[in-house]
């Protein structure tokens, strides 16, 4: 009854195990996102410096014509 109980106990913590791992294919996706994330970002600030390089620029060629 005893050995029972020791294989009830086993499962019962593989089963408990299971619950409390986070699916993987919810946390791959995630990482997913958090990269697409990191990559936007990127660009964004690459399109920010853009903007500003061009703006830099366009006042010094008004300072040229001038």
């Amino acid at each position: 009854m005893a050995n029972l109980e020791d294989k009830i106990g086993l499962v019962r913590n593989e089963l408990l195990a299971e619950i409390r791992r986070p699916d993987v294919t919810v946390a791959v996706e995630l990482k997913r996102i958090d990269s697409e994330l990191r990559l936007l970002r990127e660009q964004r600030k690459r399109t920010d410096e853009i903007e500003d390089l061009k703006k830099r620029i366009s006042l010094l060629e008004t300072r040229i014509v001038a």
